[in-house]
């Protein structure tokens, strides 16, 4: 599976590589947004998103009830681990810092940063125990805008971990093949509507969709089909954050 992002929405693809399942009977996740309003236009506030090269989700908290709690949430392969910082937010400069922790028998470092407008932001410096090439797709949550998680597998004629973001109507995904790299990995974003995925799936960028994504929602899970070329195969993914 290969594609390329379109920019629907403000998405993050890093560049430098360190490294959401439940059914619908599952545990229960949060149904509106956690950011608040006064931090829409602010670094301050929530930040989601999901990895591979492993699976999991990561939050980032920059004082978002403005108690001066600065936190990093990172699951990874179904285990949650708190990741800490002594940096605080500066409202003249925003944030830049490291978060550590320990994770999977070591210790992980998360480098992250962003502007006073949490317009600029991204991760570097990431270091995390028996994964040493992951790849994130991060967004700043607004009070407006639900960001959801969702992990999953594709199968086929290829097999790997897909993984989704969902912000109101638009989502992005990055998936990699079992045993590939991030040089081997695929980035989709399209538009939800209704309960129906829809995919710009330009590869060569001619304003043509060179590959066929699929998919319907329905609750906490999701599912649909995928082929390019002589490839094809099917998708699932769940909800974890």
């Amino acid at each position: 599976m290969r594609t390329k992002i379109s920019s629907l929405f403000l998405l993050l693809s890093l560049l430098v590589y360190t490294g959401c399942g439940d059914d619908d009977s599952g545990p229960s996740f949060v149904t509106t947004p956690e950011a608040r309003s006064e931090n829409d236009a602010s670094g301050k506030g929530v930040y989601k998103g999901v990895f591979i090269g492993s699976s999991g989700f990561i939050k980032v908290n920059l004082d978002n009830l403005g108690d001066g709690v600065i936190s990093l949430t990172l699951n990874l392969d179904g285990e949650s681990y708190d990741l800490e910082t002594e940096q605080t937010y500066n409202p003249d400069v925003g944030f830049q810092g490291y978060f550590t922790g320990a994770v999977t028998g070591g210790l992980a470092t998360v480098g992250f940063y962003t502007n006073t407008t949490g317009t600029e932001f991204g991760f570097f410096g990431v270091e995390i125990p028996g994964h040493p090439d992951v790849s994130f797709i991060l967004v700043k949550e607004k009070s407006n805008a639900l960001v959801r998680c969702f992990e999953g597998t594709f199968s086929g004629s290829d097999s790997g971990i897909i993984n989704f973001l969902i912000v109101d109507d638009e989502w992005a995904a990055l998936a990699r093949p079992d045993g590939g790299s991030s040089d081997d990995e695929a980035e989709l974003d399209g538009e939800l509507n209704g309960n129906t995925l829809g995919c710009d799936c330009d590869i060569d960028g001619d304003g043509t969709g060179d590959m066929e994504f699929t998919g319907t929602i329905s609750g906490n899970s999701m599912s649909g089909t995928w082929a390019q070329g002589e490839g094809s195969g099917t998708w699932s993914a769940k909800r974890t954050y």
